[in-house]
């Protein structure tokens, strides 16, 4: 590295004459910080050489120092790494959630003051955990709703449980939704989108149900992995404390949220076995569903070689008429 191309303070400087300022006459320096030989610095002959070999050796040894006062300068400023961030390697671990909505049609005993008249609905999108599920605030900071661009403000944020919105309308759109992860997950937030079902729908009876109790629930029950979650993370994931509100209350045989009790030897964080009347995602429904689609992919198969025997009954008729010379030859056209 050659002199000039050193940094001014990291060379050395000579001491200053007692009596003479730095920016007099005699002591004026050039930008590489070294004095103007053609100036009188005081010292003559010897001893002059001999202040410049002193200086040059210096120089010659200012690189060593150089590196050593920048590594000392980068140890004084370096960040070390957030802490929480080490991963615990080869696990996942899932969580199941509902996101859903409710609808209701609108009269004068239960609309709302200041509804717009062509509004006929009433509803409310959420999400929220299963039944009898670890807390789902052990995981989930906020959730973000966006909703049709024709209500005033239409991006909503709701930061604390319930995580629900409530509003009127006349028609079903896409709501997407963006989950936000408590600071402890370092994880980024994600995304889930939600049809709002106005109108009842399904079977001729269960129309029939919901247009009864005025009531039309649209719920999917969801799941969000976290792939080798960060230790402090996986700490709340796998403790007790998520399971703090189903004490509450326990002497009543229920608790905060007016679900039944459950014992802790029967906690889990999974889907439940079977299903209940409030709650019909579990592994029971989950098995029935799977089969359903079994039963349904065994059909289209069955479909479609019927479907390619009859291509081939077509085919050999048409090969059957072109042998015979009974096949009409398509005509020129002029």
């Amino acid at each position: 590295m050659a002199e000039q191309d050193l940094p001014q303070t990291h060379l050395p400087q000579p001491p200053e004459p007692a009596g003479t300022s730095a920016t007099s006459a005699g002591h004026s320096r050039r930008s590489s910080g070294r004095y103007n030989p053609d100036i009188s610095s005081g010292l003559a002959g010897e001893e002059f050489e001999a202040e410049e070999r002193g200086k040059e050796a210096a120089a010659s040894d200012a690189p060593r120092r150089t590196r050593g006062l920048k590594l000392n300068l980068f140890e004084d400023h370096v960040t070390t790494a957030p802490q929480g961030t080490k991963r615990v390697k080869s696990i996942r671990v899932a969580r199941p959630f509902i996101v859903g909505s409710q609808a209701w049609a609108l009269d004068e005993s239960n609309k709302p003051e200041g509804t717009p008249a062509d509004h006929s609905k009433g509803w409310k999108v959420y999400v929220k955990g299963i039944e009898n599920g670890p807390d789902i605030t052990t995981w989930l900071k906020k959730v973000q709703f966006k909703l049709h661009h024709t209500y005033a403000n239409n991006t909503r944020t709701v930061e604390s449980p319930p995580f629900e919105i409530h509003e009127t309308g006349w028609g079903g759109f896409q709501v997407e939704i963006r989950l936000f992860f408590v600071p402890e997950a370092n994880e980024k937030p994600q995304w889930r989108t939600h049809l709002l079902q106005l109108e009842p729908y399904g079977t001729d009876a269960e129309i029939q149900a919901q247009k009864e109790k005025n009531l039309v629930v649209s719920e999917i029950c969801e799941m969000v992995d976290f792939n080798e979650p960060v230790e402090p993370f996986y700490a709340k994931l796998t403790s007790e404390a998520q399971w703090a509100y189903m004490d509450k209350g326990k002497a009543k045989g229920k608790n905060r949220q007016g679900q039944a009790w459950v014992p802790k030897e029967e906690r889990t964080a999974q889907l439940p076995e079977r299903s209940t009347p409030t709650n019909p995602f579990s592994k029971e429904t989950e098995a029935a569903m799977l089969d359903m689609l079994r039963k349904a992919t065994d059909k289209v198969h069955v479909m479609i070689e019927e479907e390619k025997q009859a291509a081939a009954e077509r085919a050999k008729g048409i090969k059957s008429l072109q042998d015979s010379g009974d096949w009409p030859q398509p005509s020129r056209k002029r």
